[in-house]
């Protein structure tokens, strides 16, 4: 059985999501606070888990962080799970192109290829 997240986890689990996309847009908490109308030192508290941010807030981060508010409640795990995902499916539809291609030797006009 899973161990059942404490507010605590939560807090730093976002905290840490807000943190890790705020630096992969290359913004300082700085620029994330002025974005917001928020204080450095609150972006500071959200990202160390210190404090847990309100809907208004969780809505204003993932419009400046061009993501949607559920990321800020995933682990890494699960977001690299899902982009293995998305990749595989995109790999497999090019093989199954190129596969269609070799195994339908007519081109578009009807002729052999070769």
């Amino acid at each position: 059985m899973a161990r059942q997240r404490t507010k605590e986890d939560l807090a730093k689990l976002v905290g840490s999501n807000i943190k890790r996309l705020r630096q992969s847009k290359g913004l300082s908490q700085e620029e994330l606070a002025e974005m917001l109308f928020l204080s450095k030192n609150y972006i500071s508290l959200l990202e160390t888990g210190a404090k847990f941010p309100s809907a208004e807030t969780l809505v204003k981060l993932s419009d400046a962080l061009d993501v949607d508010c559920c990321v800020f409640f995933t682990d890494g795990s699960l977001i690299a799970k899902e982009v293995g995902r998305q990749v595989t499916m995109i790999i497999q539809s090019s093989v199954k192109e190129e596969l269609d291609k070799i195994l339908d030797p007519k081109d578009k006009q009807g002729n052999i290829s070769r």
